[in-house]
């Protein structure tokens, strides 16, 4: 990412973040959760996350917004996450 946008963020990070949790390997401070215990926003090195619009996906929580903060990037993430097109109903037609 350096090379090519003149920034990076922590790649090994991403993917737990993404996920609404800490990165296993870096220290989390300023932890925040929400009544339902979901992660809010943190801190993890020199970077401040903050998960938002959390939705309800195969029984887990999960962000649709990740905003990361550090380094002199400000990154906003928007995620999708796939729900089923027509929900199994046991009165539906054989």
């Amino acid at each position: 990412m350096q090379a090519h946008f003149g920034w990076s963020v922590p790649v090994s990070a991403l993917s737990a973040w993404l996920r609404g949790d800490a990165a296993p390997d870096m220290p989390v401070a300023n932890k925040r959760v929400d009544a339902l215990q979901r992660l809010i926003a943190m801190q993890q090195r020199d970077w401040n996350v903050a998960f938002a619009d959390h939705q309800l996906v195969n029984n887990v929580w999960l962000p649709g917004r990740v905003t990361i903060l550090g380094q002199q990037i400000d990154l906003e993430v928007v995620l999708s996450w796939p729900r089923p097109v027509m929900a199994r109903d046991a009165g539906s037609i054989n």
